[in-house]
């Protein structure tokens, strides 16, 4: 399944209460809103980026979240983790943050690491919590039983990548040769 599952997700505001509502609030509800628009093209990626980046500086962890999912939409793989990490570390009973992160280190060929975070996504997928119940509606949206049925059908797909690329060894230096054009964000 080529379509990011988390795309279509709007996580709630967990930190909401821990701030006061000012200008570099507002920068992250708008960088919020943007990048709920799904249509790549109405999308002002570079907006969302400046935005998240403003909102982190004073200290909305909520931020990474968005900004994260930003950059793996751009393909900032290296970028994306980084952050998927920084926001998993806040949230850490958040099934799909170690999805996504699994996803980026997939595209990277770190197929040890991506297996890892797709199962730890399968088990807390499996967790009763509102979190999750918002995964489960969502991914019913996208014709799922459920979340965790999504995340280990990814599973599974990693695990298969993982087996043709170490069955075929020419396919090393194609990716090799791919890996050193991924970029890297700079701020």
């Amino acid at each position: 399944m080529r379509k990011i599952f988390s795309r279509i997700f709007n996580y709630n505001l967990r930190t909401i209460s821990n701030y006061t509502r000012n200008e570099d609030w507002d920068s992250f509800l708008e960088a919020r809103e943007l990048f709920s628009i799904q249509k790549k093209k109405d999308r002002d990626d570079e907006r969302i980026l400046l935005l998240c980046d403003k909102a982190i500086m004073s200290g909305i962890e909520e931020a990474y979240i968005y900004r994260a999912h930003t950059l793996q939409l751009l393909e900032f793989h290296f970028d994306a983790i980084l952050d998927f990490t920084h926001a998993i570390a806040n949230y850490p009973y958040d099934a799909n943050l170690y999805y996504c992160r699994g996803h980026s280190k997939m595209i990277l060929c770190d197929f040890k690491e991506a297996i890892n975070d797709h199962k730890k996504a399968l088990e807390l997928s499996q967790v009763q919590n509102e979190t999750n119940n918002s995964l489960n509606f969502n991914a019913k949206e996208l014709g799922w039983e459920s979340a965790a049925l999504f995340y280990q059908s990814q599973l599974e797909i990693c695990v298969q990548r993982k087996e043709d690329y170490e069955n075929n060894k020419g396919i090393h230096q194609i990716l090799s040769k791919r890996l050193a054009n991924f970029k890297h964000r700079i701020i």
